[in-house]
């Protein structure tokens, strides 16, 4: 369900190299998610996503608006809750870490159902596919933060 091959079965060497390779841009953050100390999967936090940027003025990762929010998991681990943890997890740290983080947004293949409910579970509305953005034949989730703030307030 990736936009792009990733291989399969992924060692530690390989992990490593992606990420590494994935934090070398400047609006990126990325993480191995591990498990025993192994990787099983990685989630990536993209604030190049900026719509209007006014001439000259290119704000820190952190003050930007929007971020987008991407994960995978090896399918060994598929259906176990480690995708949910990992959203929220995420979703938490990002709007602690970034005060200028408004809104955080997803996109899942239509047919990708599970990555769907794992979204929605932790806050996240379906909204329509961000202008310039492609994808449109995706599925665009958006959490904004004052919808999470409540959220987290009643668990």
């Amino acid at each position: 369900h990736l936009p792009e091959d990733f291989p399969d079965p992924l060692c530690e060497d390989t992990a490593r190299q992606m990420i590494d390779a994935a934090n070398l841009a400047g609006h990126h953050q990325v993480r191995a998610v591990l498990m025993a100390g192994q990787p099983v999967g990685q989630v990536r936090l993209d604030y190049g996503l900026q719509t209007v940027r006014e001439p000259g003025a290119e704000p820190a990762p952190s003050e930007r608006p929007e971020a987008e929010i991407s994960y995978w998991l090896g399918r060994a681990r598929w259906g176990k809750g480690l995708g949910r943890a990992i959203v929220t997890g995420t979703v938490a740290r990002a709007f602690a870490n970034a005060p200028g983080l408004l809104r955080l947004v997803a996109k899942v293949r239509p047919e990708n159902a599970p990555s769907r409910r794992i979204l929605e579970r932790a806050g996240f509305q379906r909204i329509a596919p961000p202008a310039r953005r492609g994808f449109a034949d995706w599925h665009w989730f958006g959490l904004r933060r004052q919808h999470w703030a409540r959220a987290s307030q009643s668990l």
